[in-house]
């Protein structure tokens, strides 16, 4: 593999413009407009930011726990759609009660705490968490519950979820942790967290008694969405792993059921009801409001051919590494999931994986990562019932670096085949971005006497269903820094420059690329205090909207720590 030079293959011709015609993948594309401009309730700066933070996990079910005889929510039940504060609907109140499934004493257990609402990234913390019947138990910031419990009836903790924008929420996490028989082989839960279109999709579904060798799959012909049969849980932008991860980017609203199964040695695992083989779910995936998800492919290509030689897949793309130097990932495990395989290696000091199948080269802080799989037997991930037509596939890929970070993407490929091989490329700019993000690819902050200037580059995108509409020009935008600016900017042939504050914003909707530079700022303006030290991470919220003549993009960035300049 030759030398990964990302001076050259993506950051230079990023910011130059040479490869903005490829880019597409930066915004919250919100709602699109019939016509040219918006009403005015619609137009750029009149959504709030930051609403309706809330968990995702089921609730538990009346009796299910002593603590919560009448079921997990406590408090007024909102509809989703009754509130504006939380679009999602839920439970508003005291404390919830949420349902992680049954453990069983002794195994290793792996769960993850979901969220919706508010602005991604979440961090998520617990003060509780390792006290008591939980002490082997640890909660990592992106929600990742591992450990093994030895002795007890039940398990819980209490855990709470942020966001950059200051919401936060708590609720009780349960587990149903007991002495299971041997002999008992079946599903620890029945019921998973909601997903959200163009959010990363990330749970975990276990079996009692399962080991290393249970393999989980998708039921053939039991995927319906809305009731309607469709192929595979890939069309709806979603991956069951082998080893029982559920991750993707969901890519429609609506109700997605599907019957999983597990085997180890040939025998099936029952229901958690243990009434029958299997266990069927429902995962309701609400609409798109605003996408702020972090792995962004800039491109992507698998080969399988004959021979171990000649197959690999390779990614180039973008994460937010929040600030870090790529030599706070060393030896950190990364994990690459695609088509329900799993491949893992450990990062070297500076951020690289340079032996063995799985190459890495991360180059951080600026985030840009380029993952090599190669020599491996590819024709397990070509299993999962790809192809969309005879010209088309779609994969998704997951992305799981330390405890830090775990994205995933559904990425649509362009296939070719001949000669008992098959290539299956993605081609950013032609092909659509399925779930679209608001992505900063270039951020920087110097500090002086009069406050802080900012200076980003960030990227736009279309989403699936919405892609046959074009960008248009832009008309007005709204930039929002911190807890406390806000601007809204008249765009004059997608773009201007707005004294005292704006110092320049130009909206290139042909190549997808904004570029926005602001005067010093003083603290009381944003609420962005200036670091006591120079080189000090510092946290904030960027947000923008973009009113054009055919779409409204809403979006905020998602937490981002940089380094101050001075």
């Amino acid at each position: 593999m030759p030398a990964l030079d990302f001076r050259n293959d993506l950051i230079k011709p990023m910011l130059s413009g040479v490869l903005a015609a490829m880019l597409g993948f930066s915004w919250a594309l919100a709602t699109t407009c019939a016509s040219r401009g918006l009403a005015p309730e619609r137009q750029a700066g009149s959504r709030s930011v930051g609403s309706g933070l809330l968990f995702s996990n089921p609730f538990l079910l009346p009796g299910q726990s002593p603590q919560f005889p009448n079921g997990g929510c406590v408090g007024a039940m909102l509809l989703p759609g009754q509130n504006p504060q939380f679009p999602n609907g839920g439970c508003v109140g005291a404390s919830n009660g949420y349902d992680l499934g049954d453990a069983c004493l002794g195994s290793e257990i792996v769960r993850f705490i979901s969220a919706l609402g508010g602005v991604r990234p979440y961090s998520f913390s617990s003060t509780t968490i390792g006290i008591s019947n939980s002490a082997e138990l640890s909660l990592d910031q992106t929600g990742h519950v591992t450990g093994v419990i030895s002795s007890g009836s039940g398990t819980g903790f209490t855990a709470v979820v942020a966001d950059p924008s200051g919401l936060s929420n708590s609720g009780v996490f349960l587990l149903n942790t007991r002495a299971f028989s041997p002999n008992v082989f079946r599903f620890a839960m029945d019921r998973l967290p909601s997903g959200q279109v163009g959010l990363d999709y990330i749970t975990r579904i276990e079996a009692i008694n399962g080991d290393a060798f249970t393999v989980f799959s998708v039921v053939g012909g039991s995927v319906t969405y809305n009731g309607s049969p469709i192929a595979g849980l890939e069309f709806a932008g979603l991956t069951l792993f082998k080893d029982g991860t559920l991750a993707g980017r969901p890519l429609a609203s609506g109700t997605m059921a599907f019957t999983a199964r597990a085997s180890k040695n040939g025998t099936l695992a029952f229901n958690r009801s243990n009434s029958a083989p299997d266990q069927t779910f429902t995962l309701n995936l609400e609409p798109q409001t605003s996408v702020q998800s972090t792995l962004a492919t800039v491109s992507a290509s698998l080969s399988n051919s004959p021979g171990l030689r000649g197959n690999s897949f390779l990614l180039t793309g973008i994460i937010n590494t929040n600030g870090l130097n790529s030599s706070a990932f060393a030896n950190n495990k990364f994990v690459l999931r695609i088509g329900g395989e799993t491949f893992q290696t450990t990062l070297d000091a500076g951020g690289q994986s340079r032996s063995g199948n799985v190459l890495v080269r991360l180059a951080a802080p600026n985030g840009t990562l380029r993952v090599q799989l190669k020599n491996t037997d590819l024709s397990s991930v070509l299993s999962q019932g790809l192809a969309v037509d005879s010209l088309h596939a779609i994969l998704v890929v997951e992305i799981e670096i330390g405890s830090t970070f775990v994205a995933t993407e559904a990425l649509r490929f362009r296939t070719r085949n001949g000669r008992g091989s098959s290539q299956f490329l993605y081609e950013l700019g032609r092909d659509i971005q399925l779930g679209g993000l608001f992505q900063i690819v270039f951020l920087k902050a110097h500090n002086s006497s009069s406050g802080i200037s900012f200076k980003a580059t960030f990227l736009a995108s279309h989403v699936r269903g919405q892609s046959n509409i074009g960008f248009g020009l832009g008309l007005g935008a709204t930039v929002r820094i911190g807890p406390s600016f806000s601007q809204q900017l008249p765009l004059k042939l997608s773009r201007g420059a707005f004294v005292p504050a704006i110092q320049f914003l130009k909206v290139d909707t042909l190549h997808k690329i904004c570029r926005l530079t602001t005067t010093p700022l003083p603290g009381i303006q944003t609420g962005v205090q200036p670091p006591t030290n120079a080189g000090v991470s510092q946290t904030f919220l960027l947000g923008f909207d973009l009113n054009t003549t055919t779409v409204f993009f809403s979006g905020e960035a998602s937490r981002t720590n940089f380094p101050f300049g001075n």
